[in-house]
């Protein structure tokens, strides 16, 4: 089941949001259309239906504001990782499972996208380690290279660079999200959510086909 990545997914009871989950909302938005330089905070007031004051009461400033947003997204990203791979021993279960997380948010959460964007355009950001962290957390970047190696010794998959075989799944599960618009203009993808749905499937085929061991 997909579940709710909404804005409204960040509080259990969307009808009693608090202003400061208002302003969370709007802030988003504002946020993935103009990044941090461009985002404006009256702006974020009028679509929350708050005056500016009480922006700066809740989040002291624009940059702090910022902060919590880009940090939101990306703790509900790892608590929907250490959800989804809870009891999973497999590799693949665990890759699967890590799929289905990836491909959620970025299919439900469009305004996740351009903010990452922005982010990753911006190596010296002080987020990234904030963002590393929650990642981290999840225990992902520890546990799939060791079950990797585990695979490995165990000769069902071929000799390969665990880390970098990560870095291609990461990639492949999150790259054409940061790219859409010019893939579905270079390849005529018109049914976008068709292509998105399919799209887990070949990732994991193209991925373990590439890693597992052929049998002769």
């Amino acid at each position: 089941m997909t579940p709710d990545l909404s804005n409204n997914a960040y509080n259990p009871v969307a009808s009693v949001r608090t202003t400061g989950e208002k302003i969370l909302d709007a802030a988003r938005s504002e946020f993935a259309r103009f990044g941090l330089a461009g985002g404006r905070v009256d702006r974020i007031a009028r679509s929350a239906g708050v005056n500016k004051a009480m922006i700066y009461y809740h989040y002291s400033s624009k940059e702090n504001l910022y902060r919590e947003v880009l940090s939101g997204h990306f703790r509900r990203v790892g608590q929907l990782l250490k959800t989804r791979l809870t009891d999973l021993e497999s590799i693949q279960a665990r890759l699967e499972a890590a799929a289905d997380v990836w491909m959620d948010v970025f299919a439900e959460m469009p305004e996740f996208r351009s903010l990452v964007l922005r982010e990753l355009a911006q190596p010296s950001s002080e987020l990234l380690d904030q963002i590393a962290d929650v990642l981290i957390g999840t225990g992902l970047p520890e546990a799939i290279p060791q079950l990797m190696s585990d695979e490995i010794s165990a000769g069902r998959f071929r000799e390969v660079d665990t880390r970098q075989a990560l870095v291609s799944f990461v990639t492949m599960n999150i790259g054409y999200f940061l790219i859409s618009p010019l893939i579905n203009r270079v390849l005529s993808i018109t049914d976008e959510n068709d292509f998105i749905r399919n799209r887990k499937r070949a990732v994991i085929d193209l991925f373990f086909n590439g890693i597992k061991v052929r049998k002769l």
